[in-house]
């Protein structure tokens, strides 16, 4: 099984790689950054499944919605407005974003750690170099801040959200899309959502 993942913005392809293999052991990797521009997002039939993490979910349920794909989608912290004041899942005001961007633009290191500890991917911290390039980094802090899809939920996908996600209301993505699974315990982490992912896609059910 080869599977196509669209990363979280400032993670590291490697980091989420090896998490993937070692809770999807039998299967083949591919990890692209968070662009929309990324001809793998719109050739996403080349592969058995896809999935996104966090940005990289929501640009898939961007085209998922506008062009399904016709392979099963998984959508790991999801939502469909990542700015609190827009009431689409996100708890990120939009100040907060904003200073974030004038952050990484004096100091990329800075921000990419501040963002991780925020976001409870402490094991990031720390790290000096960038996980991909700036430019793409200032584009997907663009997406963050204006990236907007309507609440509509894609017929062959599946969702997970950790009930203490520091970075999105999983409560109101539930009732914005009752089909998705809320991980009780869970925060922002990619491994808990992933954990509860291959125990969806190897049921009988």
């Amino acid at each position: 099984m080869n599977i196509l993942w669209v990363n979280g913005w400032g993670i590291p392809a490697e980091w989420l790689r090896n998490l993937a293999a070692g809770i999807f052991p039998d299967a083949a990797h591919t990890v692209v950054p968070p662009l929309a521009e990324h001809e793998l997002l719109h050739e996403r039939n080349r592969f058995d499944r896809v999935a996104g993490y966090s940005l990289g979910a929501f640009l898939v349920l961007r085209e998922e919605i506008q062009l399904p794909c016709g392979r099963p989608v998984a959508l790991l912290a999801p939502y469909f407005s990542f700015v609190a004041e827009d009431g689409l899942g996100g708890r990120v005001q939009r100040t907060r974003l904003r200073y974030l961007n004038r952050w990484f633009k004096r100091e990329p290191a800075g921000a990419l750690n501040d963002f991780y500890e925020r976001a409870g991917l402490r094991e990031l911290s720390g790290r000096s170099d960038l996980p991909y390039e700036r430019k793409q980094l200032l584009s997907g802090l663009e997406l963050l801040m204006n990236g907007t899809v309507p609440a509509a939920w894609p017929e062959r996908a599946s969702g997970f959200v950790g009930a203490d996600d520091p970075l999105l209301d999983a409560t109101r993505l539930h009732e914005l899309c009752p089909h998705l699974n809320v991980i009780s315990g869970s925060g922002h982490h990619p491994a808990p959502l992933m954990r509860s992912l291959n125990r969806h896609w190897t049921s009988p059910c």
